[in-house]
């Protein structure tokens, strides 16, 4: 049994979730992954797992689709409610502002423009990543492996000369089965590389409406 953070490399006194527990509702899934993590990891992580939250609630509070969001939707809303507490969704509104965007349609819409960091929400990707490569392979990422991730909006964005790489890179992906834990909540699919075990390429789905590409290969 793994007695040591996979995050540090401390003592492993707890576990950690992948992805968030505070995503779902209780009660857990049974299938939600757990893996070795310390105390001070976890209390770093809570912070961060509340802002990936209260984003995606925020960003989708008008849809309905899939309904595992409602559990998101409720869960911003009773902390909002509390007094004397500012969670992330309170400074994220504080900080919105009124603009204009085409939501699904050639017509412009005015809509509400949500200051979300990018860069934090990946950070908890990244984690994710981490931990679900630890309970697929046994193995903790060693250093130069850390995850990369795009976010799978930004794929358009990729200069053309170097779309043929990311294309050769995510082509396992083709291949992989598909992995869901609660309901449509989050999924992911995973490939590995026939000659290291720590070289892999990801595609995750949250609630389906938020997704990334990651991949761990060495620097």
């Amino acid at each position: 049994m793994m007695t040591k953070c996979i995050y540090c490399g401390t003592a492993a006194q707890d576990f950690d979730h992948a992805p968030p527990q505070c995503l779902f509702q209780r009660p857990l899934p049974n299938d939600l992954v757990k893996v070795p993590s310390c105390k001070k990891c976890n209390r770093r992580f809570a912070l961060d797992d509340e802002y990936f939250r209260d984003s995606l609630a925020l960003s989708t509070y008008d849809i309905a689709d899939p309904p595992e969001l409602k559990t998101l939707h409720e869960a911003v809303r009773r902390s909002l409610l509390r007094k004397n507490f500012r969670p992330p969704a309170r400074r994220i509104l504080a900080g919105s502002r009124t603009g204009w965007a085409r939501r699904g349609s050639p017509i412009v819409e005015q809509v509400k423009l949500l200051p979300i960091d990018m860069k934090r929400i990946g950070k908890t990707v990244e984690r994710v990543v981490h931990a679900l490569h630890f309970n697929h392979t046994g193995r903790v990422l060693p250093l130069g492996y850390e995850p990369k991730v795009i976010h799978g909006g930004r794929m358009a964005t990729v200069d053309r000369l170097d779309l043929p790489f990311f294309e050769r890179l995510f082509a396992p992906l083709s291949q992989a089965q598909w992995q869901s834990t609660g309901g449509r909540a989050f999924g992911y699919a995973f490939a590995k590389a026939s000659d290291d075990p720590d070289a892999t390429v990801w595609f995750l789905s949250f609630f389906g409406r938020l997704t990334f590409l990651a991949f761990t290969v060495p620097d």
